[in-house]
């Protein structure tokens, strides 16, 4: 948790945030929140919109943070946020900001992409496997957690900026990633896929930097 004032300064953090930042208290206190951490610039303009609304709107704004900048045991973590408008009680008046996260689950962070209609920019990182090609390597770790091949192509789709069908995934599946692992079925692909620990291993070309609004 952070404490901001009305012009975004900060007047407290905790323990959480400063881990995450790998800061102490004495270097966040007293500067502006974006110069708190390290902060994409495609994250910007999206948490001062969200931080003013708080203050303007007198409401509590949830938002989707992912920073490839920020890295928790050394992984890369997507946070579940709140920013709470603190009031004077008389008044109602917003003298200043509570900002509260947490770690989500992955798939809960590609659900809520699914249904946002934001751009994804791409961040042009490198293909981190090596035997797998870029899209056999996207749907092996999508397939523990997606409900459906339909699911997987939407997120696909968002990722690549182009259109990926059911048919090309269930194609993938079949065709090239039972082949690769000596299986002919999905459970028994699964069970594989998790042996060599692709279920923890996120493709960099499924990462994002994000700061999403989900009070819209």
């Amino acid at each position: 948790m952070i404490v901001l004032d009305r012009d975004l300064i900060a007047r407290f953090a905790g323990n959480q945030y400063l881990k995450v930042g790998n800061k102490n208290l004495q270097s966040v206190v007293g500067k502006h929140i974006h110069a708190t951490a390290l902060i994409p610039d495609e994250n910007i303009q999206p948490s001062l919109k969200a931080f003013n609304k708080a203050i303007t709107e007198g409401i509590t704004v949830p938002v989707l943070i992912a920073n490839l900048l920020h890295k928790i045991e050394d992984k890369i973590q997507v946070l579940g946020a709140c920013i709470s408008p603190i009031m004077e009680p008389n008044t109602r008046y917003v003298i200043g900001l509570r900002f509260e996260f947490c770690t989500i689950k992955i798939d809960t962070f590609f659900q809520i992409l699914i249904k946002n209609a934001q751009p994804i920019v791409n961040n042009n990182l490198p293909h981190n496997d090596e035997f797998l090609t870029k899209r056999e390597h996207q749907i092996a770790f999508l397939l523990f957690y997606c409900s459906s091949y339909v699911e997987i192509a939407e997120i696909i789709s968002r990722f690549n900026q182009r259109i990926i069908t059911e048919k090309t995934v269930r194609n993938i599946v079949s065709r090239y990633l039972y082949p690769k692992f000596n299986v002919s079925n999905k459970d028994s692909l699964l069970a594989k896929l998790q042996l060599h620990g692709y279920h923890n291993k996120i493709p960099n070309s499924l990462l994002s930097n994000r700061f999403i609004d989900l009070s819209r």
